[in-house]
C-alpha cells in the first residue's frame, strides 16, 4: 500500500507513505528490517530528487531515522549501503537541490556510523 502511494502525484500522499515506510522499518528492526528495506529502496531514493521539497525532506528524515535505528543491519548489506550513499552524495553535489542541509545531516550520520563500526566502539 505504501509503495503505491509513494509513486502517487500527490505530494501529501508521498510524504505520508514515506513516513509509513519509516514506521514499519523501525518497528520491524528487531526482526526483519533489512528484509524489507531493499524492497522499499526505490521509493526512498526516488524521493530524494522529487520535485516537491517537502517530499525530499521527508525522504532524508526517514533515512536519518532508519540509519540511526538500524545502523548495524544497514551496514551489513553492502549493495544497499552503496545505493543510498551514492544517492545521498548526488543530492549533496546537485547545485539545484534545496534539501542539501538534510542530505548533509544524513551523510554526517552515515559517516559517524561507519567510523564507530570500523573502530569497534
Amino acid at each position: 500500500m505504501f509503495l503505491v502511494f509513494s509513486s502517487d502525484d500527490n505530494a501529501s500522499k508521498k510524504r505520508c507513505s514515506l513516513y509509513g515506510i519509516a514506521v514499519i522499518l523501525i518497528t520491524l528492526y528487531q526482526r526483519r528490517c533489512m528484509q524489507y528495506l531493499p524492497k522499499l529502496e526505490d521509493s526512498i531514493i526516488h524521493s530524494f530528487v522529487d520535485k516537491d521539497i517537502k517530499v525530499q525532506y521527508a525522504a532524508f528524515d526517514i533515512m536519518y531515522n532508519v540509519i540511526k535505528i538500524c545502523k548495524e543491519a544497514f551496514l551489513m548489506n553492502e549493495s544497499l549501503f552503496k545505493k543510498f550513499f551514492d544517492a545521498i552524495q548526488n543530492s549533496i553535489a546537485d547545485r539545484f537541490t534545496e534539501s542539501k542541509a538534510w542530505a548533509k545531516k544524513v551523510d554526517e550520520l552515515l559517516k559517524d556510523v561507519v567510523y564507530v563500526s570500523a573502530h569497534g566502539n
